[in-house]
């Protein structure tokens, strides 16, 4: 618990993850269902394996579609991380493209991811 101006507030509980792009769905939901009962409510989730941007993969970002719907099935929500690898903000074009391509993840999938 968290005291802010005299309120207690819940403190949000999160965990980051990566090797998404290993993960069985299986496996997956015993993730699930494990942060549920420790009471976590957000996964942190890498969108890099290595220097590879997942997204860029339509196969790939299927399955992260996938697995995320089903995270929020089991009312956790998921952030997006992409700093692994941050040689791509030094360049412009990379840059814009890989905001657009998060950007089309979230059109294409709305509800799986809630921040980048």
């Amino acid at each position: 618990m968290l005291t802010l101006a005299g309120q207690t507030v819940a403190a949000e509980r999160s965990i980051y993850f990566y090797g998404v792009h290993e993960v069985t769905e299986a496996r997956w939901l015993e993730h699930l269902k494990l942060w549920r009962s420790e009471g976590i409510g957000r996964v942190i989730v890498s969108l890099e394996a290595g220097p590879k941007f997942l997204l860029e993969d339509l196969s790939e970002a299927q399955k992260l579609a996938d697995l995320f719907s089903l995270a929020c099935a089991h009312g956790i929500r998921i952030e997006g991380l992409i700093l692994q690898d941050p040689s791509w903000a030094l360049q412009p074009n990379d840059a814009r493209l890989r905001l657009r391509t998060v950007a089309e993840f979230a059109r294409r999938h709305p509800g799986t991811i809630d921040a980048v």
